[in-house]
């Protein structure tokens, strides 16, 4: 555990994220995307603070065993938890799992359904289905709908508790005919035929984040926000999405030293380019800053810094052409904190987001705020 640095995780800036998402959506369900450990923000901590305070009730996880978390450590909750990505409940070992805890797997393939309605343990669950509406990555194909329509009709199951696909797309703004909008028209008319055949649809969600703030979602009972609501925009530009970031990343300077050019610095000897200043940090790949992260150049309490030399398990280093007076060994020092900070460092590392976010592993502590 690091002890001198910590991700604070704003959780006013969260309430603020989702009150801001209702105001826009106040007749739809949220089904709020709480995997990867809350996008890694700590997927109890945020869980229980949308439940609690927000009154939040749909919770997306990726993973079976996210969900077991959450209903291990939180039994009282009367909320409803949907995996969307694993396949468990496939074997006979995890029936009871989702059975016992009320965990309700997302359905992606003929094989899938065809397998959950010959289990009498889920005789009397609900149905969610997801379509691949042309992502090409998870859910049935359209050229199945009608072998679909089969199986609910042979078990007599005219119930689709949920009806779901995916966009690739929607960090694009959308455009008639664009590839977004062809995904529309194969869900709708999905849908249509579902309900031409007779089968009552409870509720339907199409829209991740970038497709609820381009308002693609009007047909919609359920909006599936993810990283909106940790407060980064999911498409190529913010001006959509008036979101707080949520957390703040801060370590403290390990190291102070002015250098000459030419000088070797860490792993691999890498050479200084000028001289300088040079901030060690205690925060390398085992933290979550990946090697690939070595020369991105950045704005660190408010002076231009390289990540110079080669990211090391424990310790990056940041190069500064002038010294940054304001920073001094054990001094407080902080990496990001709101949507430019976040954007520059996508942008300089190459890195989205998520990948940012997820990427601080468990042993930079999290620290909640209200």
């Amino acid at each position: 555990m690091r002890y001198s640095s910590e991700l604070t995780v704003d959780l006013s800036a969260l309430a603020f994220n989702i009150e801001l998402l209702k105001s826009q959506y106040s007749q739809k369900e949220i089904l709020f995307m709480v995997k990867a450990n809350a996008y890694g923000h700590g997927l109890l901590e945020i869980t229980s603070f949308a439940h609690e305070e927000m009154g939040i009730t749909h919770f997306g996880c990726a993973s079976l065993g996210e969900a077991m978390e959450i209903r291990k450590h939180r039994p009282e909750y009367k909320v409803h938890l949907y995996v969307f990505s694993d396949n468990e409940f496939f074997s006979p070992e995890y029936i009871e799992f989702y059975t016992d805890f009320n965990i309700i797997p997302v359905i992606q393939s003929k094989q899938e359904l065809e397998w959950l309605l010959n289990q009498v343990e889920f005789r009397f669950f609900p149905i969610v289905l997801k379509m691949d509406s042309g992502m090409h990555r998870l859910g049935f194909e359209p050229d199945d709908l009608d072998d679909i329509i089969k199986l609910l009709k042979k078990h007599q199951r005219n119930t689709i508790h949920h009806f779901m696909t995916h966009f690739a797309n929607s960090y694009l703004a959308t455009k008639s005919g664009d590839k977004t909008q062809r995904q529309l028209e194969v869900f709708n008319t999905a849908r249509a035929k579902f309900k031409s055949e007779g089968f009552h649809i409870e509720h339907t969600s199409c829209s991740n984040s970038g497709a609820i703030v381009q308002k693609l979602s009007d047909n919609e009972s359920i909006i599936r926000p993810g990283l909106m609501l940790y407060g980064h925009s999911s498409m190529q530009s913010n001006d959509l999405w008036a979101g707080k970031v949520i957390s703040t990343l801060k370590t403290k300077c390990l190291k102070k030293l002015a250098i000459k050019k030419g000088t070797p610095i860490g792993y691999g000897g890498h050479v200084c380019h000028e001289d300088g200043y040079i901030v060690y940090i205690p925060l390398g790949y085992g933290d979550g800053l990946m090697t690939s992260y070595t020369g991105a150049n950045l704005q660190i309490m408010g002076h231009e810094a390289k990540i110079l030399g080669r990211v090391s398990m424990d310790v990056s280093a940041l190069y500064f052409a002038n010294d940054p007076t304001n920073i001094k060994i054990s001094d407080q020092i902080v990496l990001w904190s709101d949507q430019a900070s976040i954007e520059r460092w996508s942008s300089e590392t190459k890195a989205s987001a998520y990948q940012l976010f997820t990427g601080i592993s468990a042993r930079v502590p999290r620290r909640y705020i209200k």
